[in-house]
């Protein structure tokens, strides 16, 4: 393992006096910003899909805008660490801020004037993916700026309650206003990106990049230089690939399983809420779970965890079956993330850091759609059981190649 880089995983002077993070107004003023802007993320990837849906009728369509998105997004992922490590990160936060709302503001004034267009939706995909993935990093990197290193664990595992919340709401918000008219959502994303633009014009934050004395890897492949070179790394991000795949999986798989048991929209979106409410318990297990083992163990069993309630959704035992299971693939989401910032962000240097973030973002991503991809082409060949196991079986080959590897049994905590 890399000898510890920087000053977060240092131990904190003994008469340093910590304001409290709830007392920390920065800090949750950003969470405000932060949280207003997941959430009406959250409704605009439910909203766009109503839309087309209800002007075309057609789901191809639909699923070409969330291809185009997620094309943006991986298109731009690793360039967005070279911009994050190269320009002042409040300049840059503010600017995607700018273009999630504008992009959102011209879809509002195209349906004013009923002037909807596909190659407008298109643009729209394009730029909330730019957004996305220039913002993730960035945000990354600017807690780190607002809160003080020995309170970052405890203000990740906060960050990963404010996703929970917006996985939740967004899309009972997103169905809901589009019940009462089109416009509805899209004027509380608007509402939504404006609080975050506001937040992160108006906390103050040093975003301006450390350049230290030790020279750092350069250029574009930085980040992958700096992943690959450590065989615990190279365990870490597969395995967050693995865990991403599985759970983007699951969703559609999970659908369509309770409608076979003749449960209608409503009661699907319920038990669909069940990965976010575990996610937002788990949230706060997260300084617990981590302190029973090592890093490594710990994320193997979780990993291993999530694969039997995946398992187990094909037992035909109704509606708060499906809820429970998912909840208990959520629980261990949050110690998961949490635990690759612990040891892998916070062991690159400054200079590096935005690009190691954007590698890992980048294989999540990658994890993500080839778990939609997969679903999609098994559930055009089997029953809803079949590809759930099917899945299942796939995910099991890497986790049993990790799982028998070193790197990851023998991983520890830094030392502070």
């Amino acid at each position: 393992m890399l000898p510890d880089s920087n000053e977060e995983c240092r131990p904190p002077a003994r008469d340093a006096k910590l304001i409290p993070l709830r007392l920390n107004w920065n800090f949750q003023f950003y969470w405000i910003g932060a949280t207003a802007g997941g959430l009406g993320t959250s409704i605009v990837n439910l909203a766009v899909p109503l839309l087309i849906l209800s002007s075309t009728h057609s789901p191809a369509l639909a699923g070409g805008y969330s291809a185009v998105l997620t094309i943006s997004q991986l298109a731009l992922g690793i360039p967005a660490g070279v911009v994050a490590d190269r320009i002042n990160r409040r300049a840059l936060l503010i600017t995607t801020e700018v273009i999630r709302l504008l992009s959102v503001a011209g879809l509002v004034a195209a349906l004013l004037r009923d002037d909807v267009s596909w190659i407008k939706i298109v643009l729209l995909a394009i730029a909330l993916g730019a957004a996305l993935a220039l913002g993730t990093p960035v945000r990354a990197l600017v807690l780190r700026s607002i809160v003080p290193p020995e309170q970052l664990t405890q203000a990740l595992s906060q960050d990963e309650i404010r996703i929970r919340v917006a996985s939740l709401f967004g899309p009972v918000l997103a169905g809901a206003l589009y019940e009462v008219g089109q416009l509805g959502p899209f004027i509380a994303i608007l509402v939504g990106y404006g609080i975050a633009l506001g937040t992160a014009s108006l906390v103050p934050f040093d975003g301006r990049v450390q350049r230290k004395a030790q020279a750092s890897l350069r250029g574009v492949t930085a980040g992958i230089s700096f992943l690959w070179r450590d065989t615990t790394f190279r365990a870490l991000v597969s395995l967050s690939a693995v865990a991403n795949l599985l759970a983007v999986a699951v969703v559609l798989p999970a659908v369509l399983l309770l409608q076979h048991q003749h449960y209608g929209g409503g009661a699907i979106g319920f038990a669909l809420t069940g990965e976010a409410l575990g996610g937002m318990v788990g949230a706060f297990l997260t300084r617990w779970l981590h302190s029973l083992m090592a890093p490594g163990k710990l994320l193997l069993i979780l990993s291993w965890c999530t694969v039997l309630p995946v398992v187990a959704l094909v037992i035909p035992w109704g509606l708060i079956w499906v809820f429970a299971m998912l909840f208990v693939i959520g629980v261990g989401v949050p110690a998961r993330m949490v635990a690759l910032d612990i040891m892998v962000f916070r062991r690159a240097n400054d200079e590096v850091r935005g690009r190691v973030i954007s590698v890992v973002l980048f294989a999540q991503a990658i994890g993500s759609s080839f778990g939609n991809t997969l679903t999609g082409f098994l559930l055009s060949i089997l029953s809803p059981q079949g590809a759930v196991w099917t899945i299942c079986l796939a995910v099991t080959v890497p986790l049993v190649f990790l799982t028998a590897g070193k790197s990851l049994r023998q991983a520890s905590w830094p030392s502070a």
